[in-house]
C-alpha cells in the first residue's frame, strides 16, 4: 500500500492519489484499490464520478459490512474504489489504529496494490494510516504548497516510523 498525505489541506493529495490508482490499474493483471481515508473532507468518489454504495470505509472499519460490499469497481478503469462521506465522522474521532490495522491486512491480502488517500498532516488520522501503509508520498500543489512545509511533513511522518517515498506536485 501507498498512502498520499500533505502538509495542508488543499495541496492536491486527492488528485495525485487518483492518477497514481490510474496510472497503476492500467496493469491489467493487477488487482488495484483506491481507497478514501480522508473523513473530514472525501473528495475521491466525487472527483471520480462513483456514488458510493450503501456502506463505505468507515462502515467496513466499524464492522458494519464486509469490504466487498463497500467497494465499488470501475470496468472502464480497471479499479477497486473504497469511497468515504463526510457523514462518516463522528466529530473530531480518531480512526482507530486496531480496526485500521485489522483493515489493512486484508487488503494486502485481496489487493496487489493500493493507493490510499489521507486527509493532511494537521490530524492524527493520516499519521495513523500512513503508518499501516508503510509508506507514503507527501502532495503538493505548484505555487501554492511551501517546500519548508513539505519538509517539516516528511520529518513528522519519519518521526512517527513512515517510509517518505517523495514528494509530488500537481497543478500549474
Amino acid at each position: 500500500s501507498r498512502a498520499v498525505t500533505s502538509a495542508h489541506r488543499g495541496d492536491g493529495q486527492t488528485e495525485i492519489a487518483i492518477r497514481l490508482a490510474l496510472s497503476a490499474a492500467k496493469r491489467v493483471d493487477y488487482r488495484v484499490l483506491l481507497a478514501d481515508f480522508d473523513l473530514r473532507r472525501p473528495q475521491m468518489a466525487a472527483r471520480l464520478g462513483v456514488t458510493a454504495k450503501d456502506f463505505t470505509l468507515a462502515d467496513v472499519l466499524r464492522g458494519s459490512c464486509r469490504l466487498g460490499e463497500a467497494l465499488t469497481y470501475s470496468e472502464e478503469d480497471n479499479l477497486y474504489i473504497l469511497p468515504a462521506r463526510a457523514t462518516d465522522r463522528d466529530g473530531d474521532e480518531v480512526l482507530d489504529d486496531r480496526q485500521v490495522s485489522a483493515l489493512f491486512s486484508q487488503l494486502h491480502g485481496v489487493f496487489d496494490f493500493s493507493i490510499i488517500v489521507c486527509g493532511a498532516l494537521d490530524h492524527p488520522d493520516p499519521i495513523i494510516t500512513c503508518r499501516h501503509a508503510g509508506v507514503a508520498a507527501l502532495a503538493g500543489y505548484w505555487g501554492f504548497s511551501r517546500v519548508g512545509d513539505m519538509r517539516y511533513a516528511a520529518d513528522t511522518l519519519t518521526e512517527a516510523g513512515v517510509k517518505v517515498a517523495g514528494m509530488l506536485l500537481t497543478g500549474a
